[in-house]
Formats: C-alpha cells, sequence, structure tokens
C-alpha cells in the first residue's frame, strides 16, 4: 500500500509568464516526457502550476532555471515539501 502513495507523490512550483509564452513553454515541459507537467491555474494573471515527481526534482528545476532564461517565466513559489494528491 505505502508504494502506491509513493507513485502519487508531487513537488508544485508556481510560476508566472507571459500569456503569449504558455503554449511554447508547455510544449517544452511536455518533450522531458514524465519530468513534470504544467498546469494553468490561474488564466487572466498568467500563472502556471508545474507538478513535479520528487525522483527528478533537480533535472526539473534545472529545466525551469533554462526556461526562465530564455523566457518571461518567474517562480513565484516553491513546494520543497512533498504533496499528496
Amino acid at each position: 500500500m505505502k508504494e502506491n502513495l509513493k507513485s502519487r507523490e508531487t513537488r508544485k512550483v508556481l510560476a508566472r509568464v507571459d500569456r503569449k509564452e504558455i503554449v511554447y513553454i508547455n510544449h517544452i515541459i511536455e518533450s522531458y516526457d514524465g519530468v513534470m507537467i504544467m498546469t494553468t491555474v490561474y488564466p487572466e494573471e498568467a500563472r502556471v502550476e508545474f507538478n513535479i515527481s520528487p525522483y527528478l526534482y533537480e533535472e526539473a528545476e534545472q529545466i525551469l532555471c533554462a526556461l526562465s532564461k530564455e523566457t518571461s517565466l518567474k517562480i513565484i513559489e516553491k513546494d520543497e515539501n512533498i504533496v499528496h494528491e
């Protein structure tokens, strides 16, 4: 039973982006299959949430850091704790 819970654990990162870049950023995230999933949580404010596998958190941080240098992506909040969905 404990193994099943582990498979549903994620870390969350909240960011703000330029609305014009949401599709582009999402395509980049999708190209890293299985590292994280991007969801637009506040479309009117262009805020997005990244749900990240705890096992791939460091890789996801590197991807987000690179994206923040090339796009308008700005990290607002990082959830350093694992969140159970």
